[in-house]
């Protein structure tokens, strides 16, 4: 067996700029494949029960009706300007405080994508998303 020869440097870019155009193909792709899905059931309240086709009916709709709720509610709170990134990180302090890392976690990364050019999406392998090759 014979040991593989590291890459020069310039195939290190190389490796992350197919790697990143790989990464936004699947999306590509997925995104048609959420659109199949939905072209195939006909509407959009039959997508939790292609997810879960074992799980009672009844349960699947409660559970989606109760995550429809929250979704909508959070989008209300996102919208009201008491949702500083301050008072994100006061929050975040509290959940960690009682336990829950995680959670604090996310109201943390909320916090710190309401700021201009500091969303993890926003910055790309050194590059401004939106600037090309």
């Amino acid at each position: 067996m014979t040991t593989p020869t590291p890459a020069p440097a310039a195939a290190a870019d190389v490796d992350q700029a197919l790697t990143l155009r790989c990464t936004s193909s699947g999306q590509f792709l997925a995104g048609i494949m959420a659109a199949g899905m939905l072209d195939t059931l006909a509407r959009p309240t039959q997508l939790p029960a292609d997810l879960f086709p074992d799980v009672d009916q009844a349960v699947v709709t409660a559970i989606w009706n109760r995550a429809l709720t929250v979704g909508y509610r959070a989008g209300q709170m996102v919208a009201q300007p008491r949702w500083t990134p301050e008072n994100l990180h006061r929050l975040k302090d509290a959940l960690a405080e009682v336990g829950y890392v995680h959670m604090g976690a996310l109201a943390d990364r909320s916090a710190n994508t309401l700021r201009a050019g500091e969303h993890p999406a926003d910055v790309e392998a050194g590059r401004v998303r939106g600037e090309h090759w």
